[in-house]
């Protein structure tokens, strides 16, 4: 395998950018994206899996576990996506990081992102009723809780900010009928608005 070959060639076309030792990125979505759609979804599944794995790994000592949370929702999300009867614990696992990623978003004042993050978090936790029983009813109130605290500390700053907290405060009432409803497919997660 020569792959600091490969990477150079690959460089040389405009395709990827060296970032620093063996890190690489590439120079648009465009092309991360053709790249990411040819790769069999099992390999992704790998893929993601092992990056998330060493993003918990002790070796990991570059990055902030503000900056870490958010790429571990991202990569255990896709590793789920990837597996029509993901394991519960991992669904779990997967459900902890969102919320933490949501509080991220939610003291960076990303009101409306921590509202998406906590809706993606919900169905996820409504895919199977062993996840559901446990996980559903917290983070319903976490949501109520966002609403509250966006009404809370915007509303004498922004009229605008108190209908997104009412807007989200519906959008609520909508996401609890979640818990009536006896089974939830991997795609739904991506029909969350």
């Amino acid at each position: 395998e020569n792959y600091p070959h490969l990477f150079r060639l690959l460089e040389r076309q405009g395709l990827i950018r060296h970032i620093r030792d063996e890190v690489f990125a590439f120079k648009n979505e465009t092309t991360c994206t053709s790249v990411y759609s040819r790769i069999l979804v099992s390999k992704r599944r790998k893929l993601h899996a092992t990056v998330a794995e060493w993003l918990e790994s002790e070796e990991q000592t570059v990055l902030s576990a503000q900056q870490v949370t958010p790429m571990l929702a991202h990569h255990w999300m896709a590793v789920l996506e990837a597996d029509p009867d993901p394991p519960v614990d991992l669904i779990n696992k997967t459900v902890g990081y969102l919320k933490e990623t949501a509080d991220i978003a939610t003291n960076q004042q990303a009101i409306q992102e921590a509202s998406k993050i906590l809706k993606k978090a919900m169905n996820l936790a409504s895919l199977k009723s062993e996840s559901k029983a446990k996980l559903l009813q917290p983070l319903r109130l976490h949501f109520l809780g966002l609403a509250m605290k966006d009404v809370h500390e915007f509303s004498s700053k922004n009229m605008n900010s108190s209908r997104n907290s009412l807007n989200i405060t519906k959008e609520l009432t909508n996401v609890s009928s979640l818990s009536t409803t006896s089974s939830s497919s991997s795609s739904d997660l991506d029909t969350l608005p």
